[in-house]
């Protein structure tokens, strides 16, 4: 309704390990069968990281990453932690780069 384009990939959990590079691949060939720029794409992901992140880097114009572990490198452009958490400021340092725009909720009531 409101104009974005929404582009599910053809995933089924058979239970195998997760393959981050056939999952890669199937993303790239979707980006390249969309006559669609690719202005935003958003990675809510628990086993990708910033080699997938890194590979996808040419086929779109930036990447957020909705992430709330801190347990992984990332390379993105906008990183989404939506939780409370007493060391938000300092969570990502060096999971990061330092032009991400790190998008955290301030946590005020930590002792």
């Amino acid at each position: 309704e409101k104009g974005y384009f929404v582009c599910p990939l053809n995933w089924q959990d058979d239970g195998a390990i997760f393959n981050w590079q056939k999952d890669l691949s199937e993303t790239i060939n979707k980006i390249e069968n969309t006559a669609i720029k690719v202005d935003l794409l958003i990675v809510d992901h628990y086993q990708i990281d910033s080699k997938w992140e890194s590979e996808i880097q040419d086929y779109t114009k930036n990447i957020m990453v909705i992430d709330d572990l801190a347990d992984r490198n990332h390379d993105c452009d906008f990183l989404l932690d939506q939780n409370y958490y007493c060391d938000f400021e300092s969570r990502y340092d060096g999971l990061v780069s330092e032009g991400c725009l790190k998008l955290l909720i301030r946590f005020n009531s930590c002792i």
